[in-house]
């Protein structure tokens, strides 16, 4: 795991003359936000990509923490063998 406030290269491409053409960095921000940048030589653009850790398995085992799938199995009835209600209608 790579420390807050720290730059570490992923990734140098060169050339066959040994010129650096593209280099990949992941910074770690003080507040834990990883970034993830590509220098690519000649490249006059920009794009910028987002990646959220969030799912099953970002989640914290405490039982206070409802995940989507267990929100789904307390609230709604999957029960296949119940039958429908007649209508009370007169």
């Amino acid at each position: 795991m790579q420390k807050n406030g720290t730059t570490r290269t992923l990734q140098t491409v060169k050339d066959a003359d040994g010129t650096v053409t593209s280099r990949v960095r992941r910074t770690v921000l003080p507040s834990g936000l990883r970034v993830v940048t590509e220098q690519m030589a000649g490249s006059r653009s920009a794009s910028i990509g987002v990646w959220v850790n969030v799912g099953s398995r970002d989640e914290t085992p405490a039982p206070s923490s409802l995940g989507v799938n267990q929100f789904g199995r307390s609230h709604i009835d999957f029960s296949p063998n119940t039958a429908p209600r007649a209508s009370s209608s007169p």
